[in-house]
């Protein structure tokens, strides 16, 4: 993959476009009276989502067009709500994407307070229907302590994964299970520890116990695995 450095376009959509986007992921429901489940570790409702072909034509074509890849594919769509419940803080630590996010966006949908992201090492703000573009897998990511502790305040994002053809994550149903560590060691040879939320005071659910990564530190230490994920990652 080449490297780029992570940028944020303001307007990505068309206004109308953005709008009928908006509408669908609000049509979600995500929040404390909606059905979906509420992930404790990070603080967020999240839930996959689509839309028609040509909102996700144009949005393809773009992130094509913006690097100058014209064979990249769509590996994944999802939508969250970050959000106090129960006093549980969102947050989201330091960290490389586990899964299929060579090319990753980050695209505001609605909000009432502000929360950015940094990626790599910038910081950005984000306003409805702007768009962070980053590497989910190779720029390391993280929002800062969550500001508010009013539980009516809230942040809407939609992201956006794009890959190569080639990626691991096309080569089976096992292949997340068995390439997704790629991401963690990369963290530990990078950073010089293990990726790990702030568990203190929530309930971990099975989705978000990232604790079994710490399991991987005597592999770490012998130097094989970690020296094939990172030549896998290049």
């Amino acid at each position: 993959m080449d490297s780029f450095e992570p940028a944020s376009i303001k307007n990505f959509l068309p206004d109308d476009m953005f709008e009928r986007v908006k509408e669908k992921v609000l049509s979600k429901n995500m929040g404390p009276h909606g059905p979906h489940f509420y992930h404790t570790v990070i603080g967020r409702w999240l839930t996959d989502i689509s839309f028609d072909d040509e909102i996700e034509s144009f949005i393809l074509n773009k992130v094509r067009d913006y690097f100058n890849e014209p064979d990249l594919v769509r590996a994944g769509v999802h939508t969250a709500r970050y959000q106090m419940q129960n006093g549980v803080i969102p947050q989201l630590w330091k960290h490389y994407d586990q899964s299929a996010c060579q090319y990753s966006l980050d695209i505001c949908i609605d909000k009432n307070f502000d929360w950015g992201i940094f990626a790599g090492d910038k910081y950005f703000d984000e306003e409805p229907n702007s768009c962070v573009i980053f590497s989910g897998n190779n720029h390391m990511h993280y929002r800062p302590d969550y500001p508010s502790r009013d539980e009516n305040d809230y942040v809407t994002l939609l992201f956006m994964q794009f890959t190569k053809p080639d990626h691991w994550i096309f080569e089976g149903e096992d292949a997340f299970k068995k390439y997704s560590a790629m991401a963690d060691f990369k963290f530990r040879e990078d950073y010089g520890y293990w990726a790990q939320p702030d568990y203190e005071g929530r309930e971990v659910c099975p989705c978000c116990d990232y604790r079994r990564v710490l399991d991987h530190e005597e592999e770490y230490q012998k130097g094989k695995r970690a020296s094939d994920f990172l030549k896998k990652m290049e």
